[in-house]
């Protein structure tokens, strides 16, 4: 019963990344009848068992092919698409989705660790070492503009109006009216990725003020109720006159992680799109933008809710331990580090970003990053290669999604029914920006991060001094990708 109605949860959550036809147009998130009925159309009905998507391949015998996935790997998300059997219910639960399919295709699925340029070397070479990739965005986004990947709107057998490929997530990886890049239900670095903010429920009972969960459901929690709360949770606490790590703030949060957590959930993306659906850098004249940008330093900065540091590590333990020890209400965590507070003895809740205002229709949210797939040219069956990845996609989605999604968050990480439910309201709107992730070497990493570190307003004269470059690099990908479809 667990599983069915984890099940049905991400139906209802799949129903509403659906219908979001685009990241910049929240208006197209509203769920009707016709949007619930076409994400679930794949499945059995509710009433007579768990909910099953059907991936239509059909069946196939590729005589014992051994399917090679070259991937990375990294103590900072969950990357590998083929484990041991463990002991841990996630493990288990992607082991036996491999045997599902070997079984099924007759194939045996095996796995290389590496970087990019071991990948592209045999590539390059003619070497049909691999039947995916599965590697680190910029580095698959690399790939493709270099033309060693086929696009994924070209493999015939791979199908993204299924629900168990991301659809607001792909639309945010289009480049004109190509599908270069896609994400589907095997890869959780998307999930992984997902940036939210966890709350200290002692320090908010102290303080008397609005429980953040009654805000995101009433459409209350927007920047205004963040500055109002956070601000009143910072405190000189020694009573020196000094505000240090002793004393206690509104949000703990690296300052790489701030202006684009905020950003994004307010609905603005520092790489825009024009009328061809091309990235256009707009920074040096995007008022909207600018005007977002003031408003985050303001909330943060100006308020001393920010504690201020220099930390870069995506965990940093120095600002976890605060945490634990009630020295901050808000902090900003990917979803694979949330398992660090376990041991946390006060209880903590998981909220999204705020809204801009309360006329902004969902709650959106961060992702940095994710490992994304490709299939090198080199590979020799693209049918092979299609069904074998659209059903990993499938099975998947059946299989591993409600574990990682159900057991491993809401199970063994979240305290309460409220954090559960934010999940899925987190998870419905996962968006990417570019300049936070192809990009972020250019402009998150790097104008962004010193921006904050520094407390430096200067938006305009820092845009106006990398825009020669991203403009740079657009047209250099235009022209790399033109030259493919020739």
């Amino acid at each position: 019963m667990k599983r069915k109605i984890a099940l049905l949860l991400l139906a209802l959550l799949l129903s509403q990344t659906l219908a979001a036809c685009s990241t910049s147009d929240p208006a197209n998130d509203d769920l009707s009848a016709g949007d619930v009925t076409t994400a679930v159309e794949e499945t059995t009905a509710a009433e007579t068992g768990p909910i099953v998507y059907i991936d239509d391949l059909g069946e196939y015998d590729f005589e014992q092919h051994e399917f090679r996935i070259h991937t990375r790997q990294r103590n900072f998300f969950n990357g590998e698409l083929v484990v041991e059997e463990t002991g841990d219910v996630l493990d288990d639960t992607i082991y036996a989705r491999n045997r599902t399919l070997e079984e099924r295709f007759n194939i045996t699925i095996s796995e290389v660790y590496g970087e990019m340029d071991a990948a592209r070397r045999a590539i390059t070479a003619g070497d049909n070492d691999y039947d995916m990739i599965s590697t680190r965005c910029i580095s698959t986004f690399t790939l493709a503009q270099e033309g060693l990947l086929y696009k994924v709107s070209d493999i015939d057998l791979i199908d993204l109006s299924k629900g168990y490929w991301d659809a607001s997530l792909n639309e945010d990886l289009k480049i004109g009216n190509e599908q270069y890049l896609a994400t589907g239900a095997f890869n959780l670095t998307a999930y992984d990725f997902v940036h939210t903010l966890v709350f200290n429920k002692d320090m908010i009972e102290q303080q008397q003020v609005e429980n953040p969960y009654e805000l995101v459901n009433s459409n209350k929690w927007t920047f205004e109720a963040f500055e109002r709360l956070s601000k009143g949770a910072t405190q000189d606490i020694n009573g020196d006159s000094t505000m240090n790590d002793d004393d206690s703030y509104g949000l703990l949060s690296q300052p790489k992680a701030v202006l684009p957590g905020f950003w994004i959930g307010a609905g603005e993306q520092s790489i825009d799109r024009d009328d061809q659906n091309y990235p256009v850098f707009n920074l040096t004249s995007d008022t909207n933008f600018s005007t977002v940008i003031e408003r985050i330093f303001e909330i943060t900065w100006d308020t001393n809710a920010w504690y201020p540091n220099t930390y870069e590590q995506n965990e940093e333990p120095a600002l976890t331990n605060m945490f634990k020890n009630n020295k901050g209400l808000f902090m900003d965590m990917t979803f694979f580090y949330i398992p660090a507070l376990r041991d946390m003895e006060t209880d903590f809740g998981i909220i999204p970003y705020p809204k801009w205002d309360e006329n902004q229709e969902n709650y959106l949210t961060r992702v940095e990053g994710a490992e994304l797939f490709g299939v090198p040219i080199t590979a020799e069956n693209l049918e092979r290669t299609g069904a074998i990845i659209e059903a990993m996609a499938c099975e998947s989605m059946n299989e591993v999604i409600p574990v990682y999604y159900d057991l491993s968050l809401k199970t063994k990480v979240t305290r309460d029914e409220e954090s559960a439910k934010m999940l899925d309201i987190i998870f419905a709107n996962r968006v990417f920006d570019w300049g936070d992730t192809f990009w972020c070497d250019n402009l998150r990493d790097t104008e962004f991060q010193s921006m904050f570190k520094a407390d430096d307003r200067s938006l305009a004269s820092r845009m106006a001094k990398v825009e020669s470059k991203l403009n740079q690099l657009i047209e250099d990908m235009k022209t790399a990708l033109a030259k493919l479809d020739k």
